[in-house]
């Protein structure tokens, strides 16, 4: 390769590099869920039981749990709750093994730690973890004027 030729393709391969969008991983995040149950108390004091499916692309309605044919997994089974206020137990539970481009729904149950059957199932809830870039990307120009 000649000089020449090198120093007119080293500033196409200089600009290529600058507009091309990086490329970084992404952490997909956390979901936080909180649940209270106004008949746990800290007289009678409840577990947590908290179940999780993922969605097939295109669904966007939570099946029902107990239905058949979902897939919903326990999360926790025996989390014990923590008290609010004077009345509640409440519980908070971080999710951190969600993935980008996916929806998640999520139901919660409670169980008397004394015993007996768990509660009926909560409402469920959907959460759909977006894919976007981490970062905007880098561009730039360089002009160069003609030579006389």
């Amino acid at each position: 390769m000649k000089v020449r030729d090198f120093l007119l393709t080293l500033p196409v391969l200089l600009l290529l590099g600058t507009v091309a969008p990086r490329i970084q991983a992404q952490a997909a995040g956390t979901n936080t869920i909180q649940v209270i149950d106004s008949s746990c108390t800290t007289a009678t004091p409840c577990t947590l039981q908290l179940y999780r499916e993922v969605l097939p692309a295109g669904q966007s309605s939570c099946p029902l749990p107990g239905a058949n044919g979902n897939t919903y997994a326990a999360l926790t089974t025996t989390m014990l709750g923590t008290t609010v206020g004077t009345v509640n137990t409440g519980w908070t539970y971080a999710d951190t093994t969600i993935t980008v481009a996916t929806t998640f729904c999520y139901y919660a149950t409670v169980t008397y730690v004394a015993g007996g059957s768990a509660s009926p199932p909560s409402s469920t809830v959907i959460s759909t973890i977006l894919a976007s870039p981490a970062a905007a990307p880098t561009i730039s120009i360089t002009y160069t004027p003609p030579t006389a």
